[in-house]
């Protein structure tokens, strides 16, 4: 080969060579320009890769500026996505991310639960049981026993003092029925019952059983069967019943009018 063919070869080879580092090094210097066109590729990048399993450690520390209630809301919000990943991707990492953290926070409701309990011994005045009643069943059952005796007594206590009166219509097949009822609530306290008639047709089976002789019409009854309590020294009448009512109806209704009474006419 000739001197002139080898120098030849050289230079064409130089100048390739030169022409790949120089086409590189402007390539590269454009995208330095533009520089997003990585970034772009780079998110597009994670786009396609696939989900990775959470890790299994609980949830990091919140930024000491956070509240406790956005810090709540970001705990459940993770434990949400671990439940929710774990269900669409049940691999063992996944149930594991979020089993972990589930027995942080069961772990973190009982120490709750403790807390509160020994707040309620130290301070009483803090029992929900003791200020609004009872919440288990069997403390519902003693306290309605409570409340039962005490509207008993309180009713025992009026007997001295408050005629029982039943207004009824003898032909009425309701007043006929709520005199059983009548009898047995007086039988119950050991109370006399006047019966005032207000048709002129008796119902039989009372001691003191008369004729209406004005009373319905100054006490401005209008609906039979009808029972009053009625005090002869205030002159108060006090209805305690109309129509078909049970027994524990009528104690409800008295333990309710004991202090509403009314003046006779």
């Amino acid at each position: 080969m000739k001197l002139s063919q080898i120098y030849w070869l050289l230079f064409i080879c130089y100048f390739s060579s030169f022409q790949n580092l120089q086409g590189g090094w402007l390539n590269r210097k454009a995208e330095g320009w533009f520089w997003y066109e990585d970034r772009e590729k780079e998110e597009k990048e994670k786009e396609n890769e696939p989900h990775r399993p959470l890790s299994p450690t609980v949830i990091s520390a919140s930024p000491p500026s956070i509240t406790a209630t956005e810090e709540m809301a970001l705990i459940r919000k993770e434990l949400e996505e671990r439940l929710n990943r774990a269900i669409l991707e049940p691999s063992e990492e996944n149930v594991l991310a979020y089993m972990q953290m589930q027995k942080q926070w069961i772990g973190q409701s009982s120490q709750f639960s403790q807390a509160w309990v020994k707040n309620v011994l130290n301070h009483p005045n803090l029992d929900a049981r003791l200020t609004a009643g009872p919440t288990t069943q069997y403390g519902v059952q003693v306290q309605k026993q409570v409340l039962r005796e005490q509207k008993e007594e309180k009713i025992r206590s009026l007997v001295d003092s408050h005629g029982l009166f039943f207004f009824y219509e003898g032909k009425s097949k309701t007043s006929q029925a709520f005199s059983f009822v009548a009898k047995e609530f007086a039988k119950k306290y050991g109370w006399q019952v006047f019966a005032i008639s207000c048709d002129g047709i008796f119902i039989t089976g009372f001691d003191y059983n008369q004729m209406d002789q004005g009373i319905t019409q100054r006490l401005r009854i209008g609906h039979f069967p009808a029972l009053y309590l009625i005090e002869p020294k205030k002159q108060s009448a006090v209805p305690i019943a109309f129509g078909l009512s049970s027994v524990d109806q009528i104690e409800e209704n008295i333990d309710i009018q004991l202090k509403e009474t009314r003046s006779l006419l």
